[in-house]
């Protein structure tokens, strides 16, 4: 029973790593975009609007059947899994980090005109470095949600805790026990996350409106 729940544990924890290892550079690729060519910030939004709006679990289930019917391929459900939740991250984290972008870029952008600097420098130096801290907060809040739609994933066959734990209760018909360690199980790779967002927001005094 324990080697079956901590490789639960494993595989939703790969699930989170390799969606924010994947997501979160190719969402700073598309911040920095959006911020030097605002027109493109149309397309952005409504990538993002899609996620806001549609249910993860619909977009999952479209991409693990309907989609690979219609283009007659088979796709492991961990990998088909691994990339909705690449996506459901770059939705997001794109939407708050533009945000934060822009916010930032208004109340350094007279300073930088004053001082000349060049806007390489500048958005090297100090708007991209000052965003991503800025945004910490809110990030670490995605990632606990990220966590959270694993378990979207175990209805498509995804051996991760979620759908351990009912495997398991199926053939030992413990309940109470076997949801207990579950839920201890997402306290323990969340809490710390969560911890940390609220933590930085009240030690940098991070307003609600980035954080």
């Amino acid at each position: 029973m324990f080697p079956d729940i901590v490789l639960g544990l494993y595989v939703t924890l790969s699930l989170f790593s390799f969606s924010w290892l994947i997501g979160f550079p190719i969402s700073l690729l598309f911040a920095v975009m959006v911020f030097l060519h605002p027109s493109t910030r149309l397309y952005v939004k409504v990538f993002s609007v899609f996620f806001a709006i549609t249910p993860l679990l619909a977009v999952l289930f479209w991409l693990h059947y309907p989609a690979q019917t219609l283009l007659g391929i088979v796709v492991n459900p961990y990998q088909t899994s691994v990339f909705v939740l690449t996506l459901f991250v770059i939705a997001n984290a794109t939407d708050i980090l533009v945000v934060t972008m822009i916010d930032v870029n208004q109340r350094y952008i007279d300073a930088i005109k004053v001082l000349g600097i060049s806007w390489q420098y500048y958005l090297k130096k100090a708007l991209l470095p000052v965003t991503i801290f800025t945004s910490i907060p809110r990030l670490l809040n995605l990632a606990v949600t990220t966590i959270h739609a694993t378990m979207f994933t175990s209805l498509i066959g995804v051996e991760e805790l979620f759908r351990i734990i009912q495997r398991l209760n199926s053939q030992y018909l413990k309940p109470v026990e076997l949801f207990s360690i579950m839920a201890l199980g997402y306290i323990v790779m969340c809490l710390p996350l969560y911890g940390m967002a609220v933590y930085i927001k009240q030690r940098y005094k991070i307003g609600d409106e980035q954080a």
